[in-house]
């Protein structure tokens, strides 16, 4: 997961001492937000755009090693739970996928076909028939490689 490396590597950044290197060129992008606020150029800015969709848009103002490691579960299980959450919410108003809509999945759940003892073949030709719309289905049965 990008986030859970980004996340490392912050904390790894505020516990350096600021004289080294790669604080210094974080304190830089920081001071460079302020005037240039495009994310795409700026990973300081993607960071904090990843802690609001987590709901821990505080985190980014505390310098404050321990508190943002001991907020490290935290943040990872808000924001698993708001992309699965975004996830689910698009998947049921896209009008080209038809099989979530029908879904009772519980945030976080697998359906139960996939924890089932079955081979992985007979999963993934389930899997392709959930997913076969009532226009096109195409289904792969052996896929040599």
């Amino acid at each position: 997961m990008i986030a859970k490396s980004m996340f490392g590597w912050w904390t790894k950044l505020l516990s350096m001492s600021p004289e080294r290197l790669p604080r210094i060129c974080f304190q830089r992008l920081i001071a460079l937000s302020a005037n240039f606020p495009d994310p795409k150029f700026n990973w300081t800015l993607q960071l904090k755009d990843v802690l609001e969709e987590a709901g821990l848009e505080d985190l980014w103002s505390r310098n404050d090693v321990a508190v943002v490691k001991g907020a490290k579960d935290k943040f990872l299980s808000s924001l698993l739970s708001s992309l699965h959450q975004a996830d689910l919410s698009k998947a049921a108003v896209s009008s080209f996928n038809y099989c979530p809509r029908g879904s009772n999945i519980q945030p976080l759940q697998r359906e139960l076909y996939l924890s089932s003892d079955h081979p992985l073949f007979s999963k993934r030709l389930l899997a392709q028939i959930r997913c076969a719309n009532p226009a096109f289905c195409k289904i792969v049965l052996h896929h040599a490689s």
